[in-house]
């Protein structure tokens, strides 16, 4: 048994902390925010996405990102003036768009994807109800283009095993005729779930209380040394460190040796009620990234990314962008997209490449990070804590570990 203090506590740091506590190992969960602070991990769609195999880093990103990022509405942009570490991020992202690094990746993140849809769903057994659903996922199309791109994503699909169909207008509106959208066509990622992250969040903390392990909120860890992690209050003796700290922590990774080339993609969600946007199955608007998942009474609406944003803050113009796009493809919900008050924003922790680092540091050898999952940190976060787990015990995976490896850069 190994004594292991985890920095972190979104879906990656609980996920790693729940895993890690099962198999008894003595655990502590430290977070600077509190447990009810939201956080990336809360306001994202919820989806778990093995569909979603092509990496961040993929072929004709940076052309349709710099098409995009001038247009103050669109799903991406860039914090203005950008700053030298974004521009040095996003030369490294264009060594890694093409062709080659996205056959090279595909198999792992649908690997990858497909174990932790696996665990979650043994976690329904252990974890007070988190709504995950098996039902899923429209990729919605208003253009022949991005229909004709996304039937091309389908056949790449049922080669890599994965399963879906694809329908026109007609046979949308069949299979969700209360939606009333107005669109080209849709293809339909079977294998593809969503859950509620806030509740799912909640049953990590509540369960991790019941097993033992301590879990202390509000508390900043100012240094990480061997055998102990020091916050501004108290000393935790610890034979293992879990780094989980998403688009934050990079001085304590700096002091440990690795300069990771993480850089944030703020997001933001609001929430509106069902019956004004009714769909049956979560969506996401192919040509406006735009994320819409039913959650019981309320369907939530995520998007945008925004290269190197600050946490604090709303960019109207791309929130209206997300407003718009919606009420173009479903009209009944421009009222109550409208009407829309509390809007959640979230940083998500993105690296050049569109794969997390998941592994040991080579000098500091005690220390394991598990950072960088972008957009796929809730599909991913079940298997992380697997891995790290794996990790811990000195186990072998049974993924390409090297393509995590955070010393990669």
């Amino acid at each position: 048994m190994s004594v292991v203090v985890v920095v972190g506590a979104g879906i990656i740091g609980l996920s790693c902390a729940y895993e890690l506590t099962k198999a008894g190992h003595k655990v502590t969960v430290l977070d600077e925010r509190a447990p009810e602070a939201a956080r990336c991990s809360d306001g994202n769609a919820g989806y778990l996405v093995p569909s979603h195999f092509v990496p961040l880093a993929a072929a004709g990103m940076i052309q349709n990102g710099l098409k995009m990022a001038w247009r103050p509405e669109s799903p991406f942009g860039i914090a203005m003036p950008p700053k030298p570490e974004t521009l040095a991020w996003m030369a490294r992202f264009a060594s890694f768009a093409n062709k080659r690094h996205e056959k090279e990746s595909e198999l792992l993140i649908r690997d990858l994807s497909l174990r932790s849809k696996q665990i979650y769903s043994t976690w329904t057994s252990e974890l007070d109800d988190f709504g995950l659903t098996h039902s899923g996922l429209w990729m919605l199309c208003e253009t022949e283009e991005s229909f004709t791109h996304e039937l091309a994503l389908l056949n790449r699909a049922k080669q890599l095993g994965l399963r879906g169909d694809s329908v026109d207008a007609a046979g949308f509106a069949a299979r969700e005729p209360e939606a009333g959208a107005k669109l080209h066509g849709a293809t339909h990622m079977a294998d593809d779930s969503h859950l509620r992250p806030y509740d799912l969040l909640a049953a990590l903390r509540k369960r991790l209380r019941e097993l033992g392990c301590v879990y202390e909120s509000s508390s900043k860890v100012h240094s990480i040394e061997p055998g102990i992690v020091r916050t501004t209050t108290t000393d935790h003796p610890c034979d293992q460190v879990v780094l989980a700290t998403g688009s934050f922590g990079q001085g304590l990774l700096k002091s440990l040796g690795l300069d990771l080339p993480l850089i944030s993609g703020k997001g933001y969600s609001m929430l509106i009620p069902h019956e004004a946007l009714p769909l049956r199955v979560p969506a996401l608007l192919v040509d406006a990234r735009v994320a819409i998942t039913p959650m019981g009474e309320v369907t939530k609406v995520a998007g945008t990314m925004e290269l190197g944003a600050k946490e604090e803050g709303v960019n109207q113009a791309r929130l209206n962008g997300i407003k718009k796009s919606v009420s173009r493809v479903f009209p009944t919900a421009k009222d109550a997209l409208n009407q829309v008050e509390a809007v959640w924003t979230g940083l998500r922790p993105c690296l050049p490449d569109g794969l997390p680092a998941i592994g040991r540091l080579p000098v500091n050898n005690h220390v394991i990070v598990a950072q960088g999952h972008a957009m796929l940190g809730l599909s991913l976060g079940a298997v992380t804590g697997e891995i790290v787990r794996q990790i811990v015990e000195g186990d072998a995976s049974p993924f390409e570990m090297d393509r995590l490896d955070p010393n990669r850069f």
